[in-house]
């Protein structure tokens, strides 16, 4: 018994048919899989906990200390309480690197350096308990260190 070639054309055209869709399926799953996954992963270990922390910096002889509050979306620091500030959104681009954009700038001392949209980045130096190092990138300077001071602001302010 031999099959009308009209029945064979059909089951060909079906066969190619199948096989479009499955590629089409396979190529489908191929790019969500993609999307799903483009977005850079933050190491944890690199990570800021929230919450508050101090930072020591030299000036000539005396020593400035000034207040970070890091939470997932950003970084503010407080060189006075309440008064003089930098509010910074962080975004982490990519394992152990972030930028901060400057948002919103109170300190005089900064209007010349930095300014409303302002982007620097930096990565990763070290980590070693409540100590977290870093390091603007593009200048490559010396590793700036944040202490954890805690989830809740400890901290009294000084006018």
């Amino acid at each position: 018994m031999t099959i009308p070639k009209r029945t064979v054309k059909t089951m060909d055209l079906i066969k190619k048919i199948k096989a479009l869709l499955i590629l089409l399926i396979l190529i489908s799953l191929n790019s969500i899989y993609s999307i799903n996954f483009q977005k850079p992963k933050t190491n944890l270990n690199c990570k800021l906990k929230n919450g508050y922390y101090t930072q020591s910096i030299a000036i000539g002889e005396n020593i400035l200390i000034i207040h970070i509050e890091i939470t997932d979306e950003s970084a503010n620091f407080h060189r006075v309480i309440d008064k003089y500030f930098v509010k910074n959104k962080i975004n982490w681009i990519s394992d152990c690197q972030f930028e901060l954009i400057t948002q919103e700038i109170t300190d005089p001392i900064l209007v010349d350096v930095d300014w409303i949209g302002n982007i620097t980045h930096y990565k990763v130096a070290a980590i070693d308990k409540n100590l977290f190092s870093y390091i603007k990138i593009e200048k490559n300077e010396t590793p700036q260190q944040l202490k954890y001071q805690g989830p809740s602001f400890p901290h009294e302010t000084n006018d």
